[in-house]
């Protein structure tokens, strides 16, 4: 009879081994979703910086130092800096993220096979693209402004 309890209970214990060790899985399927999100909203949040700098370059807008409503925005130089300080910040942001996603990838590939279709590099590609278009808009910016 301790045989048969002996026997089903190392069963038990093999049926739960692998029960951990598919959830461990499907964990780590979730962190390479949330990594791949994290690297989404930067790179919306540096596009959003990108367009607010556009657009303080495009319209000349800088917060006055008066108090009336006619005097909020004024036209200056650094009204420039500003925007390529914006713009800067965004594809700065944007490389930094495609920085840490590879970083995660790579650790990853090492513990875990990738499962998407897609491969591990569209998202940074699709980043990188929209860092190298801020950067052109950054060079546009200087060059307009000689």
């Amino acid at each position: 009879m301790p045989e048969r309890q002996e026997s089903e209970m190392i069963t038990l214990a093999l049926r739960q081994c692998v029960l951990a060790e598919e959830r461990t899985e499907q964990s780590s399927e979730r962190s390479y979703l949330n990594a791949e999100r994290n690297l989404a909203v930067l790179v919306h949040a540096a596009v959003a910086l990108m367009i607010l700098g556009f657009a303080i370059d495009r319209y000349q807008l800088h917060p006055g130092h008066g108090f009336g409503f006619h005097n909020h925005f004024i036209a200056g130089t650094l009204t420039s800096w500003s925007a390529a300080a914006l713009i800067g910040l965004g594809v700065l942001a944007t490389f930094v993220g495609v920085l840490r996603y590879f970083s995660f990838i790579l650790e990853y590939r090492r513990r875990h096979v990738l499962l998407l279709r897609y491969g591990p590099l569209l998202a940074p590609v699709v980043a990188l693209l929209i860092a190298a278009s801020g950067l052109a808009v950054l060079i546009l910016l200087f060059a307009g402004s000689r």
